[in-house]
């Protein structure tokens, strides 16, 4: 393997780590010290900004994962050319899950718990997405775990 390509692949995934490290941390340590909203972080924040940031970061963590996990399969494709017919099988694999979920993704209005209509069709569209996208990652592993431990069991 090229060595500069190595060094990008390294550095990314250091990246990705500290990213996951730092989201646990926030997590626990908001839950540890406010487990519940105080009212001067509701005065001085506002409650839907704080759950804004949040989501905010969320949606860029996912928009991150989702441009390494294209990224990888094409940097593979310049490594390694034999491999490049089961790169762009994956990545069409993507591609038709991702189309799938935008498909079953509903952008209808929602009623929330106080009673006010979420209309953002961007924001429900995107939601639904990932919420599918989700799902089918939890499909696709546990059908692989099966097809995995099956294989072996009958080598």
């Amino acid at each position: 393997m090229n060595s500069g390509v190595f060094k990008y692949i390294k550095i990314l995934s250091w990246v990705l780590m500290v990213l996951g490290v730092a989201s646990l941390v926030y997590l626990v340590v908001m839950s540890a010290v406010k487990p519940e909203p105080s009212m001067e972080f509701i005065s001085s924040v506002g409650a839907a900004e704080g759950a804004g940031m949040i989501i905010t970061y969320t949606y860029m963590l996912v928009a991150l994962a989702v441009l390494l996990a294209v990224l990888f399969p094409v940097v593979n494709i310049f490594v390694n050319p034999k491999s490049a017919v089961r790169a762009l099988i994956g990545l069409g694999g993507v591609a038709i899950i991702l189309v799938g979920a935008y498909f079953l993704a509903s952008g209808e209005p929602m009623r929330l718990g106080d009673g006010t209509i979420y209309d953002s069709t961007f924001g429900l569209y995107l939601s639904d997405m990932m919420l599918f996208l989700t799902y089918s990652a939890v499909v696709v592993a546990f059908l692989s775990i099966i097809t995995v431990e099956l294989r072996s069991a009958f080598k």
